[in-house]
């Protein structure tokens, strides 16, 4: 049975002084085909660069079998308007009042991002070693071009492809950050520089660290930032806890007041082979009050930011060492105020 195809004519008009032979090359817009970026993170060694595999999801509706084709893929869109805005005066305007019927509610929709399922650890490891082919990038105008240096099949019908465009080796130095009241947990973050070199645009990454798919992240190109920071997402190998200090004294009355203390340690342990620097991060609460007094007793060597509570202490630990951050703070208030106290 064959199928419905979307199918399309095209009327040439020639001119011509007199007879000739001659062959035509025919370029033409469709408008549903596109592209979209995709990357593979993949992180052996902290002290080594980050490796990077640029990639281009391809998909076609036109109809025909593209069949081995060579591609060029542009961050162009042709369907924007070019033309500069205009700015016209602004006259404030009275606001409107609306009624608001609740039964006919509009339902958000949100785009959920389709990732590509992830390489297994064999083929993970077989990348690696293998030679990745690289694309021609050149600039247009305002536009980045892509050149694949490899042809490729890709059948009509909304059937991605994937295509490689580039694989590089990023200058790369990583930190871990933890913020235990939030999540006991630290988190691996690069910091990588030089990343204009690359002409990277925002898109989702897949992350394998030490040879295992650990998750997404996403790549915010989108920045004014000399370095990019990447959030690799938890390290199984850095764990973190977070106690209470068993106060005897952790509430008391004085006359109309309320005292309350709380006091806390931290507990973290590097249990990689190489050294680590920890960026941890924990806070005592603001008041908005007053009649409310917040007093840090003691901030355990943390540098504290007064202005947002944050108690921060940066902490270089070796392969299986652990460390102890301890900090306690003093909450004064009216007996009749009910705060919520962790």
């Amino acid at each position: 049975k064959q199928q419905n195809q979307n199918l399309g004519e095209v009327l040439v008009t020639v001119e011509s002084n007199k007879s000739t032979a001659g062959e035509f090359l025919l370029s033409y817009y469709i408008a549903d085909a596109s592209w979209s970026v995709r990357y593979d993170l993949r992180v052996a060694d902290l002290n080594a660069p980050m490796l990077l595999d640029y990639k281009a999801v391809v998909q076609q509706n036109s109809g025909e079998l593209w069949d081995k084709v060579n591609i060029m893929l542009s961050n162009g869109d042709p369907t924007v308007s070019n033309q500069r805005p205009v700015m016209t005066p602004w006259f404030l305007q009275m606001m409107q009042t609306f009624a608001y019927d609740t039964r006919s509610n509009t339902t958000a929709y949100q785009q959920k991002l389709s990732a590509p399922a992830p390489a297994s650890r064999a083929e993970s490891d077989d990348m690696r070693g293998a030679a990745m082919p690289t694309a021609t990038i050149s600039e247009s105008g305002a536009n980045i071009v892509f050149e694949i240096s490899e042809k490729y099949t890709i059948e009509t019908g909304r059937k991605p492809k994937t295509v490689t465009v580039a694989q590089h080796n990023l200058k790369t130095s990583y930190i871990h950050y933890a913020a235990p009241r939030l999540q006991p947990a630290a988190y691996l973050v690069a910091n990588v520089t030089d990343w204009n070199d690359y002409f990277l645009m925002p898109g989702p990454a897949n992350i394998y660290l030490d040879g295992s798919y650990t998750g997404q992240t996403y790549l915010n190109t989108a920045t004014i930032q000399d370095t990019l920071e990447i959030s690799l997402g938890r390290d199984q190998a850095v764990t973190v806890k977070r106690t209470r200090q068993a106060l005897k004294d952790r509430e008391q009355f004085l006359g109309s007041n309320r005292i309350v203390q709380r006091g806390w340690d931290i507990d973290v342990r590097n249990n990689r082979r190489s050294n680590i620097n920890l960026l941890l991060r924990d806070q005592v609460p603001l008041s908005t009050r007053e009649d409310t007094k917040i007093e840090i007793i003691n901030n355990g060597g943390a540098r504290v930011e007064e202005s947002t509570g944050f108690l921060t202490w940066e902490i270089e630990l070796k392969p299986g060492q652990s460390e102890k951050k301890s900090f306690k703070y003093s909450m004064k208030f009216p007996k009749s105020l009910q705060y919520i106290i962790e």
